[in-house]
């Protein structure tokens, strides 16, 4: 179906009481999670509707794995650019198989909801013959896609900011893994020299090396994707500067933002 609008929405592993991770809390395998409790925060930042018949009221409900009832954002009436700054916290008690199937396999799905209010029809507009109605709608369109490129840029900044943030967590925590690689680089080493008698431990050797030098290569190579994302929007922003519109509402287009259908 058409394109009638997007919402902005995140979320992110974080404490209990809401609260983002330590930079230190990681794990390696999904399957470290099982049988331990899991939280994670759903943002809803704002949305963006494009029919002016919905602007009595919009408001965006979900409901996670597992959930009985839908959780939902307050209702923002007489406006098609809604500001929720909605967060929820999902707390699953214990872990499952499920739940694990559900992280890599499922989705979250968001509900728009408008009140809707038909208007009159323009006594104009039936005048119209077919052609200059669709060159009517082609002109709405076209403002509303430029209103969405601005609102867009605008939008940047905090994106980009939230990226760097990422990365440095990502630093810290790849600095804190080579610590850990070092110590058992070294364990090998000394183990290594033990006389042959004592070198009863072939597997457990092959197995921590093998783990000493693999994973710091996933950490090295999320920083390196990060940073590219944020080279990426740079550049897009400096064409935008100089390109056509067109390209501009294309790179809307293929945003972070949820397109809804």
């Amino acid at each position: 179906g058409a394109e009638e609008g997007f919402i902005s929405v995140s979320c992110a592993p974080c404490l209990a009481n809401g609260k983002p991770l330590p930079n230190d809390s990681f794990v390696e395998e999904p399957g470290d999670l099982l049988d331990k409790p899991y939280h994670f925060k759903v943002t809803i930042r704002n949305a963006e509707i494009h029919k002016a018949r919905f602007s009595k009221g919009i408001l965006v409900k979900y409901k996670s794995y597992g959930e009985k009832t839908h959780t939902q954002t307050e209702t923002i009436n007489n406006t098609l650019s809604p500001e929720y700054n909605h967060t929820h916290t999902v707390n699953i008690s214990v872990i499952t198989r499920d739940h694990l199937d559900w992280f890599e396999q499922g989705y979250l799905t968001f509900y728009v909801y408008g009140k809707q209010e038909d208007s009159v029809a323009d006594p104009r507009l039936l005048k119209m013959s077919t052609k200059e109605l669709r060159e009517m709608d082609s002109i709405q369109d076209f403002n509303i896609r430029k209103d969405l490129v601005i609102t867009r840029q605008d939008n940047d900044g905090s994106e980009i900011s939230q990226l760097k943030s990422e990365i440095l967590a990502l630093k810290r925590k790849q600095t804190i893994f080579q610590k850990k690689e070092k110590r058992i680089q070294e364990l090998c080493l000394e183990w290594g020299k033990k006389p042959v008698e004592e070198q009863n431990f072939e597997a457990f050797h092959r197995a921590v090396t093998a783990a000493s030098n693999h994973y710091s290569k996933k950490f090295k190579a999320t920083v390196t994707i990060l940073s590219t994302i944020i080279q990426g929007q740079k550049l897009a922003r400096q064409s935008q500067d100089f390109g056509s519109t067109a390209s501009a509402g294309s790179d809307v287009k293929n945003s972070k933002a949820c397109n809804i259908q």
